[in-house]
């Protein structure tokens, strides 16, 4: 799809959303009082007798924030059968010392897995670790791989407050890992990306790939809690967006921006595409995750609105027109 035919497609594109009436979840929360950044991954045939794969966090409380996985075959009823729970957990001193949010996994061959994760101590920084077989992981020693230093030397901008929210994209025809995250800065946080071809050494973008929206726009303080996937022709990026940088009482709702390569992005016109429901989502949306399925999409967010004790991951159908 070339860029011109992108920008017409998201002038156009109409999306119907329904959410599903098993919402929430029902998931495995390891002691913790809810559970919150899910990324589905899904195989068509199956993946070691299972066709979902659903990365999460248990949250809150922070320590009880860690990588865990379930599976299923229906995409609702999961189970962390044969799975060791959490995944990792963090290093006895150091950047990531306290917790590990925001995972995001990405299949690059068959016995070849990488996780994001953002680490914190302090400041949150983004570590990878690698799997050969998606269950069992080990984090890499060179960690953290987009830092603080990192960003500011290829940007030239001020970090305010962390490194976030990573979501990454395997280019199976160039062999490129194109890799998502937030960084807070100027009283703004925006989505930068990087680019590898071994999923571990990047070279960051000095421009932001997604910039906030205008004043008055949902999304005109912050862009954060990213997740990219390819859908058909295009990838799709959704993302949590907000009046107001970094603000518990601001309300979250979720964005869609359409690329053909990548590296363009355009937002939908019909953003905020999924705001939350009063009733039972309270006042903020958070991390959402998109895989096809048959002739839709089923999304998982998540709502985390700790002043309402609301914190759980649910279930949506998108279709595109």
């Amino acid at each position: 799809m070339q860029n011109d035919s992108v920008i017409n497609f998201v002038q156009n594109i109409k999306i119907d959303i329904k959410r599903n009436s098993v919402s929430p979840l029902l998931l495995p929360l390891y002691g913790a009082r809810g559970c919150v950044h899910p990324d589905v991954l899904y195989f068509p045939e199956g993946e070691r007798g299972y066709r979902f794969w659903l990365y999460y966090t248990p949250y809150p409380p922070q320590d009880k924030e860690f990588p865990v996985l379930v599976r299923s075959n229906d995409g609702i009823n999961f189970t962390d059968r044969l799975v060791d729970n959490p995944l990792l957990m963090p290093s006895r001193w150091g950047w990531d010392s306290e917790y590990l949010a925001d995972q995001d996994v990405i299949r690059i061959a068959p016995d070849r897995w990488i996780m994001y994760y953002a680490g914190n101590h302090k400041i949150q920084q983004i570590g990878a670790a690698i799997s050969s077989d998606g269950i069992e992981w080990k984090k890499i020693r060179a960690n953290p791989i987009i830092s603080k230093k990192m960003w500011e030397k290829y940007t030239g901008l001020k970090l305010a407050k962390n490194i976030r929210c990573p979501a990454a994209i395997w280019d199976s025809v160039n062999k490129k890992v194109y890799l998502y995250f937030t960084a807070r800065h100027d009283g703004i946080e925006e989505v930068f990306m990087g680019v590898s071809y071994d999923g571990i050494n990047f070279k960051i973008n000095p421009e932001a790939a997604l910039k906030v929206g205008g004043h008055g726009d949902f999304d005109a303080g912050a862009i954060h809690h990213v997740d990219v996937v390819q859908y058909k022709d295009f990838a799709v990026l959704i993302y949590v967006g907000s009046p107001k940088c970094y603000s518990s009482e601001a309300p979250y709702a979720l964005g869609m921006a359409i690329s053909s390569d990548k590296v363009k992005w355009h937002k939908i016109s019909q953003n905020p595409f999924l705001r939350p429901v009063k009733e039972y989502e309270a006042n903020r949306l958070y991390r959402a995750t998109l895989c096809a399925y048959g002739d839709s999409a089923r999304l998982y967010y998540s709502v985390n609105d700790s002043t309402a004790g609301i914190s759980n991951i649910s279930l949506a159908t998108i279709r595109f027109y």
